[in-house]
């Protein structure tokens, strides 16, 4: 079985989300803390409308081809000082179960710093990457019914590895449970050029998506 569309993105442009480093997400982390404080979450559609849970994910797949140490204890440091605890997942954990498991783990702060990229064309829907290289033999429905595709790299050659991604339909449909009021923050390139992938969180009970317009 094939995928029906090619993702890509281009490692060096990730150089840029580099530069914003931990001052950039000291200031997101801080302004998310006080607004949390002032402005309960409140949203009747869950059994727990006012629950905010002080638990934080940090999902760092660009560990493996862009690593940035200070920015993951700069991050983790801001975040229990805020009163989270938090986990790290590395790049080699990124595989398609880690995403469709997300919302089991109660985090009202994930941190998706992850390769993304558009569909062909620059059009959507939005990918984030995984690390799980495509194999036919697995996620047959998921890759059937566009919740998962073929992602590569730019510049893309016959015989590249291909990585599974997940695409908002994934997010709606597949992962496990819902996210209650979650802040989700998406820092690959173009993760919010396009709101496809920013609705189906909040399809899914996230409270704020914050992504990237560009690249």
């Amino acid at each position: 079985m094939k995928t029906k569309q090619v993702y890509a993105s281009k490692r060096k442009k990730h150089k840029r989300l580099l530069k914003y480093g931990a001052v950039t997400l000291a200031i997101i982390i801080s302004s998310i803390l006080i607004f949390t404080l002032l402005f309960p979450p409140s949203r009747p559609y869950y059994p727990n409308p006012n629950t905010f849970y002080f638990n934080a994910a940090i999902v760092d797949h660009l560990s493996l081809t862009a690593p940035n140490q200070t920015f993951a204890q700069t991050a983790a440091t801001i975040l229990q000082n805020g009163g989270f605890t938090v986990d790290y997942y590395s790049g080699e954990k990124v595989n398609v179960e880690l995403y469709r498991n997300l919302s089991k783990h109660n985090y009202g702060i994930i941190i998706l710093r992850v390769h993304s990229a558009l569909a062909p064309e620059n059009k959507p829907p939005v990918a984030l990457f995984t690390s799980e290289l495509v194999d036919i033999n697995k996620y047959k429905l998921e890759i059937l019914f566009d919740q998962l595709h073929g992602a590569g790299f730019i510049p893309y050659e016959e015989g590249d590895p291909l990585y599974f991604c997940i695409l908002p339909k994934f997010v709606s449909d597949c992962i496990r449970e819902t996210f209650e009021n979650t802040i989700i923050i998406a820092m690959g390139c173009n993760t919010l050029t396009y709101t496809d992938m920013a609705e189906a969180f909040i399809y899914k009970g996230a409270k704020v998506y914050i992504g990237w317009s560009d690249r």
